[in-house]
C-alpha cells in the first residue's frame, strides 16, 4: 500500500516538475484538497457448495452504517477546460476512522433436507482499518463551449479490516448428518470477538465524465466508470467455531460500476469548496479455490460491495 501511494505521488511530481519555468505552467494548475466524508453500504461474501455457484452455505454481510473517513486529493489539470484540451491526473487517499460502524449479519444454510436457514446471528461491526487509494489519468476536451468531456483510466485499491463482537444468534437443531429442523429452536449470546475479516479490492476501469459550469461561481461534474476487471482476496477467521478456523479466498472478474456527481463553489481564483456523491457497486467477483480448513465444505466464493459515499472538501490551486 505504501509503495502504491509513493509511486502515485512521484508520478504527479514528475509530470509537474518539467512545467516549472516553462510556458506550459501557465496552462496547468496543481491543486490539493483535504476532505472528510462518510459511506453507507455493505461488504459481503457468500460461500457456495460448488465452484461457480450452487447452494449457498454461508453469507457474511458487513454493514457500514456509517463509516467515517478523512483524506485528500492532489490533481494536475487545466484551469480552463472549456477553452483548451489537456491532460489531467488525480490521486485520492481515504483513511477510515476506527470504531463501531453498523453490524454484521451471519447466515448459514447447512441443511440437506430443506433450503431454509439453519443459523442466523448479528454482531457489532467494528472497523480496524479502511484504506482507499484511487488514481485517475486522462484527457479533457471542450464541448460546445459549454462542457468539458473527460475520458480517463482509473485504478483503485480498497482495504477493509473488520471484526465482529458480541451479539445474539438463533439456530435450528441438528437431527443428524445434514438433517436440521425447519425452524429455529435454539439461541445463543456471544461475547468478545466472534469473526475477523480482511478484504482487499483492486479494479482497473475506463471512465467518462462531463464538466459543466452553471454559474460564474458554481461548477458541476458527473462521472461514470464500468469494468469487468476486478480482483479481491479475503481472509476470515471464525473464532467461536469449534474448532476455530481461518479461510482465505481469491476471487476475480465481475461487474464494477461507479457513477458520481460533484458540485464546486469557487469564491476566489484559488480557493474552492466541493461536495461529492458516489455509488460504488461490485458483484459477481468469484473464486473456486481457497486456502484453510472450512468444515462447511464450501468450494465456491463470491465477494460483493455496495456503498454510497459523501465527500466534503476545501481546496487550493497553485
Amino acid at each position: 500500500m505504501k509503495n502504491i501511494t509513493v509511486s502515485c505521488v512521484l508520478v504527479i511530481v514528475f509530470l509537474a516538475g518539467p512545467l516549472e519555468g516553462g510556458e506550459l505552467i501557465k496552462n496547468y494548475d496543481f491543486s490539493t484538497t483535504p476532505f472528510f466524508g462518510f459511506m453507507y453500504g455493505t461488504a459481503g461474501k457468500t460461500l457456495y457448495e460448488h465452484p461457480g455457484g450452487g447452494k449457498e452455505l454461508n453469507r457474511l454481510d458487513w454493514k457500514m452504517d456509517p463509516l467515517f473517513y478523512f483524506g485528500g486529493r492532489v490533481e494536475l489539470s487545466r484551469p480552463r477546460p472549456l477553452e483548451l484540451w489537456g491532460l489531467f491526473l488525480a490521486f485520492d487517499m481515504k483513511f477510515g476512522l476506527r470504531g463501531k460502524t453498523g453490524f454484521l449479519e451471519n447466515r448459514e444454510w447447512q441443511a440437506a433436507n430443506h433450503g431454509g436457514l439453519t443459523a442466523f446471528s448479528t454482531h457489532d461491526n467494528n472497523v480496524q482499518n479502511m484504506t482507499d487509494l484511487d488514481m485517475r489519468a486522462g484527457v479533457s476536451f471542450p464541448l460546445l463551449d459549454m462542457f468539458a468531456l473527460k475520458i480517463y483510466g482509473e485504478f483503485f485499491y480498497t482495504r477493509f479490516s473488520f471484526y465482529a463482537a458480541d451479539g445474539e444468534g438463533e439456530y435450528a437443531q441438528q437431527l443428524g448428518a445434514g438433517i436440521y429442523e425447519e425452524s429455529f429452536s435454539g439461541s445463543e449470546s456471544f461475547t468478545g470477538t466472534v469473526i475477523t475479516s480482511v478484504q482487499n479490492w483492486f479494479a482497473v476501469s475506463p471512465g467518462v465524465s462531463l464538466f459543466f459550469p452553471f454559474h460564474r461561481l458554481f461548477q458541476g461534474e458527473v462521472s461514470f466508470a464500468v469494468s469487468p476487471v476486478v480482483f479481491c482476496n479475503t481472509r476470515d477467521l471464525y473464532l467461536k467455531r469449534n474448532p476455530a478456523f481461518e479461510r482465505r479466498d481469491y476471487m476475480k472478474w465481475g461487474l464494477f460500476l461507479e457513477p458520481g456527481i460533484t458540485f464546486s463553489f469557487t469564491p476566489g481564483e484559488k480557493l474552492f469548496v466541493s461536495l461529492g456523491f458516489s455509488w460504488r457497486y461490485i458483484r459477481g467477483t468469484k473464486g473456486e479455490n481457497h486456502a484453510g480448513e472450512d468444515p462447511s465444505g464450501a468450494s465456491g466464493t463470491e465477494a460483493s460491495l455496495s456503498r454510497i459515499g459523501v465527500i466534503i472538501g476545501a481546496g487550493w490551486r497553485f
